[in-house]
C-alpha cells in the first residue's frame, strides 16, 4: 500500500511512502486527526514492541550466569538479544544505580549496589538468620555440606550453603536454581506443595538434572508419596561426584513448609538413617524457632487450611509435629496414573 506520509516534526513534502513495508519492518505508524498515517520517528524498531525499559534492564542483568566472569558489550547484546545501542544506555544506567560494575578490563559485572538489595528479601535473609545456628551444628556433625533451599515457582532456589574442605562436589552454589523434581530439597518441596504445582511438573518433560536423564512420571509420584509418608526426601547423584542428599522441611506457625534443609554427603557409604535423624533433629530445633518467633515475608498461601495429613503420614512424619502436607493433592497425587 502507497500512500502519502507525514514525518513528526517535518511538514509533508508530498514524497510517497510504502506502509505496508514499514508495518512488516515493525516501523512506528499511526494514523493522525487527519486520517493521514505519521511515521514516528523515535521508535526503535530492533526492541520488542511495547517492552517497558524495566524488563530490558532486567533481561541484561540475567544474562550474567554461575561463571561470575565479565561481560562485555556485545556479550551483553547477544544474551539478551537486544541491540548493541538499547544495552550500552541501559548498561549506563545500571552502573549508575550500583546494578552492575564496569571492571578494569572492560566487561560488565553484577554490582555491589544489586547485592545488597538481594540480602534485604526476607525468604533469604530473614530465613537465613534463623536457619544458620541449627545449619552450622548440622554441619559440625556431618563436616559435609548443608543446603537452605526455598520454592521459587517449578525450582528450588539455594538461600545458605555451608561446606568443608575436602567435602564432595556438588553443582550447588548460592543463588543456583534446579528443577523440583531434580533434587531432595526440591522432591522435599514439591511432596508439600498444591496439587496444581505438582500436576504441573510432573505434566512437564521430566529430565534429571545435572545427569540430562528423563525420570518417569508415575515413579517421581511415588516417591513424592514416600517423602510425605517418611518425612525426609532422598537423593542419590553421581555428577559432578558420586553423593546422597538428605532432605527434610522447614515448616512455619501455621503448619505449611516454606523451606527445605538438606545435607549432602559422599557416596556410597554413607549412612543414611544416620543423616536422616540428623536433619530431622536440626529441622525439629529450627521449626521450634520459627513457631516461637515467625519469619516474615513469605507469601500468604492459596490454599484453603488443612483438614489433616494424607493418608499415611500422621506419626510417620518422624517427629515433626505440626506438619501440614499438600492438603489438595491426596492419594491421587501420589498414586495416580
Amino acid at each position: 500500500m502507497i500512500e502519502s506520509v507525514v514525518t513528526t516534526g517535518q511538514p509533508w513534502s508530498g514524497a510517497l511512502v510504502d506502509t505496508s513495508e514499514m508495518a512488516r519492518r515493525g516501523a512506528g505508524v499511526a494514523a493522525t486527526t487527519s486520517g493521514r498515517m505519521e511515521v514516528r520517528a523515535d521508535v526503535d524498531e530492533t526492541k520488542p514492541v511495547g517492552e517497558p525499559v524495566l524488563e530490558r534492564a532486567f533481561r541484561v542483568l540475567r544474562t550474567f550466569g554461575a561463571e561470575q566472569r565479565p561481560l562485555t558489550l556485545t556479550s551483553l547484546s547477544a544474551r539478551s538479544g537486544l541491540p548493541k545501542s538499547t544495552v550500552l544506555r541501559l548498561t549506563r544506567t545500571l552502573v549508575r544505580l550500583g546494578a552492575l560494575e564496569r571492571c578494569a578490563e572492560g566487561g560488565y559485572t553484577i554490582g555491589l549496589g544489586l547485592w545488597e538489595l538481594a540480602t534485604l528479601a526476607p525468604r533469604v535473609e530473614a530465613l537465613r538468620g534463623r536457619a544458620l545456628p541449627f545449619m552450622r551444628e548440622l554441619h559440625g556433625v556431618t563436616e559435609q555440606h548443608v543446603v537452605l533451599s526455598v520454592l521459587d515457582g517449578v525450582e528450588a532456589v539455594t538461600t545458605e550453603l555451608l561446606s568443608a574442605p575436602g567435602a564432595v562436589r556438588i553443582p550447588y552454589r548460592l543463588g543456583s536454581r534446579f528443577p523440583l523434581h531434580a533434587t531432595a530439597q526440591g522432591q522435599c518441596l514439591l511432596a508439600h506443595s498444591p496439587a496444581t504445582l505438582q500436576e504441573q511438573v510432573l505434566s512437564s518433560e521430566l529430565v534429571a538434572v545435572p545427569e540430562n536423564v528423563p525420570t518417569c512420571p508415575r515413579r517421581l509420584r511415588t516417591r513424592l508419596a514416600a517423602v510425605r509418608n517418611e518425612g525426609v526426601a532422598v537423593v542419590s547423584c553421581a555428577v559432578p561426584e558420586a553423593h546422597t542428599a538428605v532432605a527434610a522441611p522447614v515448616v512455619d506457625r501455621r503448619g505449611l513448609v516454606i523451606a527445605s534443609l538438606t545435607v549432602v554427603v559422599r557416596a556410597p557409604g554413607c549412612n543414611v538413617p544416620a543423616l536422616r535423624s540428623a536433619v530431622v533433629a536440626a529441622c525439629q530445633g529450627l521449626n521450634q524457632s520459627i513457631r516461637s518467633a515467625p519469619v516474615h515475608g513469605f507469601p500468604d498461601d492459596p490454599r484453603p487450611p488443612s483438614t489433616g495429613v494424607l493418608p499415611g503420614d500422621g506419626d510417620r512424619h518422624r517427629g515433626q509435629p505440626g506438619l501440614r502436607s499438600s492438603r489438595d493433592a491426596p492419594d491421587d497425587v501420589a498414586h495416580g496414573p
